[in-house]
């Protein structure tokens, strides 16, 4: 071979070199490396960024979600964490089945305050030998969530219960407390068109009436004007509002539904009849609406229109 020729040899290996010799070292990928953040679990107040709802399947459900700081607008808000969902209480007592989101009542009437509700002596006669105390009932909903898929690969285990709207429309601020000082969002409101159950709407859409207080009727119907009575020092509570008239535009309703048919017409005093459930509210007056809740209004101008 010619010294022309090993040149051209030696050229040529030179070059299958610098071509290969990266590729046995792997691809190079421009920029710098980052280390992979995966959110440890969330903690009792932290709030759901996400709504819980639309990808939950079903009663029970375990749902991932989004959660952190209460600054920004949110769905619910975290009451307890576990930190093994092993140990949560499941459906019908059946340890394979879906965790059992009634589980989380106690810890969230005492997240909202509704605990410290229900024990006051501040309301009149309402623990007559007729009727039982008034439970609120602009209470949310109840939910779980569990880690994401990513949160498991490395080892979360945990399960939370949550508080949320009963509409699935965002809010701000906490309703912790709600029921000692705090406040509520419409979301959490039971508004319609009148103050028993029925098909409710956000409260921030106009409505007639805010149904906010519940109690079983026993044996026998009080009066009326007692039962009102009851009724009214309640909402005074929960309004922060003494005055709820507003000069004749809203009334407050106390209405009770019997089981087995109710009591004679027109019945004034008390008398034997079917158990019941007595519902008490707000409604406007004639023409006007409501425009939002009337939980915690205070001395704020009233929402009508």
């Amino acid at each position: 071979m010619n010294r022309r020729a090993q040149g051209t040899v030696v050229l040529l290996l030179a070059v299958l070199i610098a071509l290969v010799l990266p590729k046995l070292g792997g691809t190079t990928i421009p920029g710098s490396p980052t280390a992979l953040s995966i959110q440890g679990p969330p903690v009792i107040g932290s709030c759901l960024l996400d709504d819980p709802l639309p990808n939950s399947r079903g009663l029970g459900t375990t749902v991932p979600s989004r959660y952190g700081a209460c600054g920004q607008a949110h769905f619910g808000e975290v009451v307890q964490v576990l930190s093994n969902a092993e140990k949560f209480p499941r459906i019908g007592l059946d340890p394979m089945g879906s965790p059992d989101p009634a589980s989380c009542t106690q810890v969230a009437e005492s997240y909202l305050g509704i605990d410290q509700v229900v024990t006051r002596n501040d309301r009149g006669d309402y623990r007559s030998t007729s009727f039982g105390p008034w439970q609120p009932v602009s209470t949310g909903r109840l939910g779980v969530i569990g880690p994401t898929a990513l949160q498991q690969e490395v080892g979360q285990r945990w399960i939370a219960c949550v508080t949320e709207g009963s509409t699935g429309v965002a809010y701000t601020g906490t309703v912790r407390g709600a029921f000692t000082g705090g406040s509520l969002p419409n979301s959490y409101g039971i508004c319609g068109e009148t103050v028993t159950p029925g098909n409710s709407v956000d409260c921030a859409v106009a409505h007639r009436a805010e149904l906010s207080a519940s109690t079983p009727v026993t044996a026998s119907l009080p009066s009326q004007v007692q039962l009102t009575e009851s009724c009214t020092d309640f909402l005074r509570y929960v309004t922060g509002r003494t005055d709820l008239s507003a000069g004749g535009r809203i009334e407050v309703l106390a209405i009770p539904v019997f089981y087995g048919g109710g009591p004679n017409a027109g019945q004034g005093t008390s008398t034997v009849t079917a158990p019941g459930q007595a519902f008490c509210g707000i409604a406007a007056v004639g023409t006007s609406k409501l425009t939002s809740t009337m939980f915690a209004v205070g001395s704020r101008p009233l929402p009508l229109s």
